[in-house]
Formats: C-alpha cells, structure tokens, sequence
C-alpha cells in the first residue's frame, strides 16, 4: 500500500503519533518531565513508544504516560484492540444477554439481525500534553 509516494507497511506503521512541542520546566521536583493524557479510547489499552525512554501500556484510569524530556519529540500510540469485530456476535442485537461466549451466538430469532453490529474501537478523543 502507498500514500503519498510512501510505501506502507501497516504492520509497522499503523500508529497514531502525536508531535510534542518544547516545554521550559525550570523549578520543582520534576523538571524536564510532562505527562502525556489520553482522554478516551475504546479498546483494551494503548502502548506509549516515545522517541527516549522504554514503552509504557496506558490500561486504567488516569490514561496518562509520563514523558521524560522537555524537548520536542514525537510519540507514537498503538491501541491494543479486540477480537469482538473480527470474530464476535456480529449480529446479535439487544440487550438482554448479559455474557457474551458460545451460547450468545444468533442465526435467527428476536436477537438476530442481517446486519452487522460492530463497537466502536479508536483512540477517540485527541491525546493532551501536560
């Protein structure tokens, strides 16, 4: 696959980078350091790969990372998805089944339907630099 006249390999370039601006932090206990925030997304975890420094998987709230430079750099997020979308109950629909596993698997009745039924899954909301 191309873009722009780029060659793409998606299994290594599928990442959601965020450029991080320069940032003084003359005073305190924790000069140089900011944390890097990710409000929302939908899936089992991001893995943080900042330029310096080892990875780190944001699972649980507060959703934060630390970064450990002051300088500009570029991070790249990866989200640890799913299997739902791939080999789920794509087409169950309601509510009223409460644990999803081999008996919730639907071929006709009321929650059936022809359509798929994919969840969301993404990095929602843009990641905040503090």
């Amino acid at each position: 696959m191309f873009l722009n006249g780029r060659e793409i390999n998606l299994q290594e370039d599928a990442g959601y980078y965020v450029d991080v601006p320069p940032v003084e932090i003359s005073e305190g206990p924790k000069k140089g350091e900011r944390i890097l925030h990710i409000p929302y997304f939908e899936g089992a975890a991001v893995i943080v790969h900042p330029e310096k420094g080892n990875a780190q998987l944001v699972a649980f709230a507060p959703q934060n990372a630390k970064l450990n430079s002051a300088e500009t750099c570029r991070v790249k997020l990866t989200l640890l998805g799913n299997r739902y979308n791939g080999f789920g109950q794509l087409h169950l629909i309601g509510d009223d089944i409460v644990w999803l596993g081999p008996d919730s698997f639907r071929s006709c009745g009321d929650s059936f339907t022809g359509n798929y039924n994919v969840i969301p899954m993404g990095i929602m909301s843009e990641p905040i630099i503090c």
